[in-house]
């Protein structure tokens, strides 16, 4: 994959709302957000759905490799029903920052602009949640 591309997947994430899904084997984790197709696949045909919104699919799993901590991500574009429209990165990153790569460290990078967009989203309803109650209570205050 391209750094242009990630950096389009970057940019993506942060402006949508990104959901999260924990796996309940564990430290399994996939991020998904919402994506136009059109702009990650090239063997797509020019037809009604090329414009539809598509769902980038950012997993992450934890495995030991030469007996060093990485992480096993995999970047896909599926649609709703859960098709495969591109599989654009199979990676193995270590944990340890500074065996990692410049290529690598983009997409950590991308992984917690991710995980950034999810604590705001949490934090915004948390928000909303407060002003709610502080409304009805305020509310019925007024009327006690």
């Amino acid at each position: 994959m391209e750094l242009a591309t990630l950096n389009l997947l970057k940019s993506s994430a942060t402006a949508n709302n990104v959901s999260v899904e924990h796996h309940h084997t564990g430290g399994d984790k996939c991020y998904t957000f919402p994506v136009y197709s059109m702009l990650f696949t090239d063997d797509l045909q020019p037809d009604s759905t090329t414009f539809e919104m598509s769902t980038c699919c950012v997993n992450c799993s934890y495995k030991m490799l030469f007996g060093f901590p990485y992480m096993q991500c995999e970047i896909t574009i599926e649609r709703d029903d859960g098709d495969v429209v591109a599989e654009l990165e199979s990676i193995s990153i270590p944990l340890n920052p500074k065996k990692q790569n410049t290529y690598q460290r983009k997409i950590i990078a991308l992984i917690n602009a991710c995980s950034r967009r999810v604590i705001q989203q949490e934090m915004k309803k948390n928000k909303i949640a407060m002003a709610a109650v502080a409304h009805s209570t305020l509310h019925d205050n007024l009327y006690n």
